[in-house]
């Protein structure tokens, strides 16, 4: 089982060694960090791959006729239907992810209904890829595939759902028959050149996800789809169930892959009369068959239309029978299937070549071709050329009858097929399980493939091409896999063209994995064993508590600027309750790998501002609490970032809950002009909510912001926002300690406060030991300060450090009042607590500015005498303290500081706050050393 915390197989939770209290050793992790930073910013210039997932598609449900471009990243969330009418077109070079999960419960997959199309005309340069969010994650789980088979380990399979066409060609089941693999959707009618479109160069790889006992979906289904339909150049590989199967239907096929499926590499069935020609199989070491034929079942075997596949042209190689491959066939003849196989190569069986089972009573088996004029289906016949190759251990195993079998199937036993080694390039035993560097499955031209008899096309059918060897590959340089299949990409296979599989994108999940979104109905738990995607946004309502456990991560999708971000929304009345540890934090992040976080996009985050590089900011939502505490706005008001959900009321001591080790990082995400979500958003939240050990990384907004209430906290990191680290507003009368602020070189201020002027309650956040860095002279907004204080909010400000300041003004106080507005005083002597807060603003002599252009700006209307401070090097290390820093970051003061002089003392003894014998966030005790995204191993 693979860790719910894990991201891009690294852990979530705390990975390094935490240091006693009160140690002065440099924190090593947060140094591997900042040289992590580094080089993912220098491979995401130099890699596609890490480019542009900010526009990731969510589609799920009912779609109307578009077009998927190979430009964007497709996500099925959900099951996808393509409806009568409909058409689904795929760009060449596409890729489409499915998640693991779905709010429905059903595997994700791509249905195209009866009457519905699908155009995916991929190319050998450019193919069209579905495959998994974590391909290459094994697991060790075993399910069956098949009720009457041994269990299938997962190892890479099972991971989603699959593709589904579905038509209106005739079957031998009644057309309200439901297809495999999902519910309340039919197939088949009575038209045998129907035409669901086109599959050319499509890659279905990892999928087969289990839906129900003995049921999965197939890597891509065909039920009752008719002639008319286009499929070429495809390939399935590492399915938990069958590659291909045919309900029916009269479709043809060329070009197939299927690799190492848990079940069947071909399956045919219900009346399917289509032809086949250069099919390619490797069963891996737990396939049960190469081909599996079929036709009615063991009570109806001779049902009209009987299946017919014409089939030339195969190369099917088993896993042979070293240790831990699957016993079984590699085809299987049963329920009365008729059919035509020749120029096939059958190669490395477990045991038999084919085996034979109920075979129809009016069926004839021959090893002479009839004439076209002899009927496929009213009684019908089974031929398999005497020019086939099965390379048994023993030529009588090529043929063998089920026991227990009619005797109708009796002359099979007796069949005969050449025997002998095909002569492959080069295929070793050992290149069974997955190929090797050295596989090569072509045929050499001396070879029993190329020098023996070939069947000519089938009754001169103009379908079939003519060949010059048997097997999948025409002739001994025809390798049509080089380009685009998993053996070629994943350099196992000889001969290639492709060079690579590209990584996934995604961060590793659990094994588990549980879709969230909606509304919850009742009060849920989310505990650390399961990962949790959110591709919509989560809303807690009133009454209703969600309780995470320590150690949970809950990973968001990202979506396209404009489209409703994930997001989690905790509602007036309903209560988060988020307690995690400092060695097993709750983490809220992107879905997408840190390698693939890396953007050049840019968004403006403010509407005074230019516009900033996102870079791996903006990936999705993030935490909204609204509560019923008071603000100076109307309770009516909407709160920022999202639609139709207000906050605020007359409740002070109102409680949302609890965060504690809550690590919320990348989100952001841009909803409309100038609005985008917080990092973690306070709505008219009260004072009996507990906040403590919390942090926002790389945000594209702000990182903290309070819209009024009177929620408290403690121990607030913000790291690398887009705009302001801490931002409060609409009359905040709240209290916070040990605040740390990291701006980086696009962060806007460390803190703006506003208030609405003269609007009551006046903001008044009375915020002590808080420490704020910026990037100095390599800040992309050098004139803005580092606090800024706006609008004609109040507070009271001590212990505060602004270090690295240079090229910004320290404090800019501006817009103090309006229409006629009063506005505070600006105080350096701490009023008494009998002094109402909404009439002055103080500021500590104490505090720290290192070296700013101005300590302190007040613009008219504004007046004031500015309050003194500390100008002084907190001797903090950092570098140049940017996000590219190669210098270890230690936020706490050196000895010797000025930070350890003066100490202011608690306000007016309010019990809230520490006494401490420092200024700032940190004294020689780092708070976040283990559970940071300093953290993160590299």
């Amino acid at each position: 089982r693979v860790s719910a915390v894990a991201l891009s197989s690294l852990s979530l939770a705390s990975s390094t060694r935490r240091r006693s209290t009160g140690s002065t050793v440099e924190p090593k992790a947060f140094r591997m960090r900042s040289m992590l930073r580094t080089t993912l910013l220098a491979l995401s210039v130099a890699t596609a791959h890490a480019q542009a997932f900010e526009d990731m598609i969510h589609v799920s449900g009912n779609i109307n006729s578009q077009t998927w471009f190979a430009a964007y990243k497709y996500v099925l969330t959900d099951q996808v239907f393509v409806a009568s009418g409909k058409t689904l077109t795929i760009e060449p070079g596409t890729t489409i992810f499915a998640s693991p999960a779905s709010l429905s419960g059903g595997a994700p997959a791509l249905i195209v209904e009866k009457g519905g199309r699908i155009s995916a005309p991929g190319t050998s340069i450019s193919p069209i890829t579905f495959t998994a969010f974590n391909p290459t994650v094994s697991s060790s789980s075993s399910v069956s595939t098949d009720s009457t088979s041994a269990d299938t380990v997962l190892e890479t399979r099972g991971k989603w759902g699959g593709l589904i066409l579905l038509g209106s060609a005739p079957t031998n089941v009644a057309t309200t028959t439901q297809i495999e693999g999902i519910t309340a959707k039919t197939y088949g009618g009575t038209n045998p050149t129907d035409s669901s479109g086109s599959l050319q160069y499509v890659r279905v790889w990892h999928g087969g996800a289990v839906v129900g006992a003995n049921n999965e979906i197939n890597g891509i289904t065909f039920g009752g789809v008719g002639s008319g339909t286009v499929v070429d150049h495809c390939e399935v590989a590492f399915n938990l169930d069958d590659g291909f199967e045919f309900f029916g239907g009269t479709v043809n096929v060329k070009y197939l892959s299927v690799l190492f499926v848990g079940d069947d590499a071909l399956d045919t069935d219900q009346g399917y009369i289509g032809k086949g020609q250069f099919l390619f199989v490797m069963e891996g070491l737990s396939g049960d068959h190469a081909m599996e034929m079929d036709s009615g079942n063991n009570v109806t075997q001779d049902v009209s239309p009987r299946s017919h596949p014409a089939f030339y042209s195969f190369t099917l190689i088993g896993g042979g029978t070293g240790a831990g491959a699957r016993t079984g066939e590699l085809i299987h003849v049963n329920d009365g299937t008729g059919g035509k196989f020749g120029n096939g190569i059958l190669a490395y069986p477990h045991g038999n070549g084919l085996l034979f089972e109920d075979c129809g009573s009016t069926l004839s088996y021959t090893q002479t071709l009839p004439a076209a004029s002899v009927s496929i289906s009213n009684p019908g016949y089974f031929y398999f050329s005497t020019n086939n190759i099965i390379d048994t251990t023993e030529p009588a195993s090529q043929f063998a009858l089920h026991t227990g079998t009619t005797s109708a199937c009796n002359p099979a036993n007796t069949w005969t097929a050449v025997s002998g080694a095909p002569g492959f390039a080069a295929v070793a035993p050992t290149d069974l399980a997955e190929g090797s560097a050295t596989f090569n499955p072509l045929p050499s031209a001396t070879g029993l493939a190329c020098s023996g008899t070939k069947d000519a096309p089938p009754n001169g059918d103009t379908f079939f091409s003519a060949v010059s060897c048997k097997g999948a590959f025409g002739s001994a340089t025809d390798n049509w896999l080089a380009g685009y299949s998993w053996l070629a990409c994943s350099g196992n296979m000889a001969g290639r063209t492709c060079t690579a599989i590209p990584p996934s994108p995604f961060a590793t999940l659990a094994s588990n994995t549980t879709m969230l979104g909606g509304t919850l109905s009742t009060s849920t738990g989310l505990v650390s064993s399961t990962s949790y995607l959110m591709a919509t946004q989560l809303f807690v309502p009133s009454g209703v508590t969600l309780t995470i456990a320590p150690g949970t991560s809950i990973f968001a999708l990202p979506v396209p600027t404009g489209v409703a971000a994930p997001a989690l929304v905790v509602l007036k009345g309903g209560a988060l309750v988020a307690t995690g540890t400092a060695t097993m934090p709750i983490t809220f992040t992107s879905v997408l790998a840190e390698s693939a976080l890396v953007s050049s996009a840019t968004a403006s985050t403010d509407s005074n501002e230019n516009a900033i590089t996102l870079g791996e900011r903006g990936k999705w939502g993030g935490l909204i609490l609204l509560g019923n505490a008071p603000t100076n706005m109307p309770t009516t008001t909407e709160i920022e970032g999202i639609s139709g959900y207000t906050y605020g009321g007359i409740n002070p001591t109102d409680n949302s809950g609890s965060l504690q080790y809550v690590r919320v990082w990348h989100g952001g995400a841009i909803v409309g002009a100038n609005n985008e979500i917080n990092g973690i958003t306070f709505g008219g939240v009260g004072s009996n909510t507990t906040v403590a050990y919390c942090e926002v990384a790389y945000n594209a907004d702000d990182g903290f912001e309070f819209f009024g209430g009177t929620v408290n906290v403690k121990y607030l990191s913000v790291l690398f926002a887009g705009d302001d680290a801490f931002d409060t507003d609409d009359g905040y009368v709240g209290k916070g300690q040990f605040l740390f602020a990291l701006l980086g070189a696009v962060g806007n201020h460390g803190a703006e406060m506003d208030s609405r002027y003269g609007s009551l309650p006046r903001s008044h956040p009375a915020f002590y030991g808080m420490t704020i860095v910026g990037a100095g002279a390599l800040s992309t907004r050098p004139g803005n300060a580092m606090m800024r204080l706006r609008e004609g909010t109040g507070g009271k400000f001590g212990n505060m450090i602004l270090a690295n300041v240079a090229t910004h003004p320290g404090i800019r106080i501006d817009t103090c009042s309006s229409g006629g507005s009063t506005a505070p005083t600006i105080e350096s002597v701490l009023p008494a607590s009998t002094t109402s807060l909404g009439t002055y603003l103080f500021f500590s002599s104490n505090n720290i500015i290192q070296s700013p252009t101005a300590g302190f700006q007040i613009v008219p209307p504004c007046t004031g005498t500015a309050p003194a401070f500390v100008n002084a090097d907190p001797l903090i290390s950092g570098g140049t303290f940017t996000e590219t820093s190669m210098v270890p970051i230690d936020p706490r003061p050196a000895c010797g500081s000025a930070a350890y002089s003066n100490v202011d003392p608690v306000p007016n003894g309010d019990a809230f706050f520490s006494a401490t014998t420092y200024k700032g966030a940190f004294g020689s005790v780092n708070w976040l050393d283990g559970w940071s995204f300093f953290n993160l191993p590299n």
